[in-house]
């Protein structure tokens, strides 16, 4: 093995370990909040505020100005709609 690979080889392993402990204390953390709820109360926890504050855009099935220029232009407004008021968008 050559010293690039080596040193490359050592430094993702590094990260990674980092990671991994990182996530271990997040999974701890979490699961001593969540001790004594039953199970309907912890899926409450996980989808309550995934996109608080956001305003659902739809896209069209077909996203090609060739094939459905009306509905991609019309998709691009309601974007630049959103932008101007500055709201987030989903």
């Amino acid at each position: 093995m050559t010293e690039k690979y080596k040193k490359r080889n050592q430094r993702h392993a590094k990260r990674s370990s980092k990671r991994r402990l990182v996530f271990k204390e997040y999974q701890r953390q979490k699961n001593k909040s969540e001790l004594g709820l039953n199970k309907t109360e912890r899926e409450k926890r996980v989808f309550k505020d995934t996109y608080k504050g956001c305003t659902k855009v739809h896209v069209p099935k077909v996203l090609s100005f060739i094939e459905n220029s009306d509905e991609v232009v019309e998709f691009i407004d309601k974007l630049n709609r959103q932008y101007d008021l500055k709201n987030k968008a989903s």
